[in-house]
């Protein structure tokens, strides 16, 4: 009975380290560690080969234990004598001297075609009827393939399915070529319930790390897509802006008139500014500041950002009704400020000509919150969901970076953007910016 529940102990702690693990080369450790450790199932060797169901071969993976009966007696002296604790031995599994043994060597090169074994091979029959079996005299079966006999020496061993409700992952393959100690029951149904418990645990590393490789897979897929979008986006808004200068300076080159260089100039002049603030985008988008607070008057931020697009307004005819009173907050002005110009210059861009545009402030609980509302071509439905998503734009021309910067200053600000939009009556957003500044 005291046997019987030290074995019980042992499965346990293995079972315990295997459910801990998604990583496959451990699982396989601590398995193969399990079956030849010597106060665990104690047997000489042990190895796995995993199944390849495509190609209907098993391939050697990994083994663990000596090579020869010299090799043998170097290694146990050697760990009688380190005398590692129960709790220590997994954590101790020196597995880059393992990996580089000769065992090990000869075991990842095993390949075993199961189409050219006989029925009654061992190795095709565990695959096949997925049971365990003792083989008695394995150097002598004739149901071994050759390639296993060369690592054999006259002993008995096991053979175990690995496999899942779905999927057969591969065999354990163990023997007793030095310690000789005898297959026992009890030891064949430890063996079984170590096996079970590595089957489901190699299942879940398995698809852990399909699906780790796929999201890579995705980053990376998503990466290209970003560069291309970058990429097309410089080439179609760079692109202009270099011709027109390019065209008007041969001009002044080629002119003296003065009223003629000074119109090119400007021109010139403006088509820099434009192409600076395509580079402020993308660096803003790659690598926002560190915010820092002041106290702002944002009623002052907003006059001064309809200011800047006076000419627009009166070209359309639209008409901007500020309702914002002195409204002091603690924010870094510079950021609030991009956020207000993105917003301001949206609302204009969608105001039909004649229209209106509404900005109004509010306290909402610990928030001040200022609302935008045009009079607009508004948003489609499926087309809200994405509008603050990085690159996804409406306009024919840009990045589709202002609101996905707007929505990251406010937030770093610890506060937040609302749209509401409806297709041709306009779209609403409300800036939420907390009361209380810095948190």
């Amino acid at each position: 009975m005291q046997n019987l529940k030290k074995e019980i102990f042992i499965v346990h702690i293995i079972a315990k380290e295997l459910q801990s693990s998604l990583d496959v080369d451990k699982i396989l450790h601590v398995t193969l560690t399990g079956i030849t450790a010597g106060y665990f199932l104690g047997f000489s060797r042990a190895f796995v080969m995993f199944y390849d169901n495509n190609e209907n071969i098993l391939y050697g993976k990994k083994g663990i234990g000596p090579f020869d009966e010299e090799e043998a007696g170097i290694i146990w002296s050697r760990l009688e004598k380190e005398e590692i604790p129960l709790e220590k031995f997994f954590e101790n599994g020196k597995r880059e001297e393992i990996k580089n043994s000769r065992f090990n060597i000869e075991v990842e090169n095993l390949k075993i075609n199961i189409d050219e074994l006989p029925e009654e091979n061992y190795f095709k029959k565990v695959l096949k009827e997925r049971r365990l079996f003792v083989i008695n005299d394995p150097l002598n079966d004739e149901n071994i393939p050759s390639d296993v006999k060369k690592l054999l020496h006259p002993c008995e061993a096991i053979i175990t399915p690995l496999f899942t409700e779905k999927k057969c992952i591969g065999i354990i393959f163990a023997d007793n070529s030095f310690h000789r100690r005898e297959i026992t029951e009890e030891i064949i149904t430890f063996f079984s319930l170590i096996s079970i418990h590595a089957a489901l645990s190699l299942e879940n590393a398995f698809k852990y790390n399909e699906l780790k490789d796929m999201q890579e897979k995705l980053i990376e897929e998503e990466k290209f897509a970003t560069i291309g979008k970058i990429a097309s986006y410089i080439t179609h808004e760079v692109k202009n802006p270099i011709v027109t200068i390019g065209g008007f300076s041969k001009q002044i080159l080629e002119t003296d008139d003065i009223n003629k260089i000074k119109r090119n100039a400007e021109i010139i002049y403006k088509e820099i500014l434009h192409l600076e603030k395509i580079i402020d985008n993308i660096i803003n988008f790659s690598n926002f500041p560190q915010i820092s607070y002041e106290e702002v008057d944002i009623s002052k931020i907003v006059e001064k950002i309809i200011e800047l697009f006076e000419d627009e307004i009166n070209k359309k005819g639209i008409k901007i009704y500020n309702f914002l009173s002195s409204c002091k907050i603690k924010c870094d002005p510079i950021q609030i400020e991009e956020v207000f110009f993105n917003i301001i210059q949206n609302a204009i861009e969608n105001t039909f000509e004649n229209g209106r545009i509404d900005i109004i402030s509010e306290i909402s609980g610990e928030f001040l919150k200022i609302k935008i509302k045009d009079t607009g071509r508004g948003i489609e439905e499926e087309d809200l969901k994405k509008i603050m998503d990085p690159f996804f734009t409406t306009k024919k021309k840009g990045l589709g970076l202002g609101l996905t910067i707007s929505k990251e200053i406010i937030e770093r600000h610890n506060g937040k953007i609302e749209i509401e939009s409806k297709i041709n009556e306009g779209t609403t957003v409300n800036i939420y910016l907390p009361m209380g500044g810095e948190k």
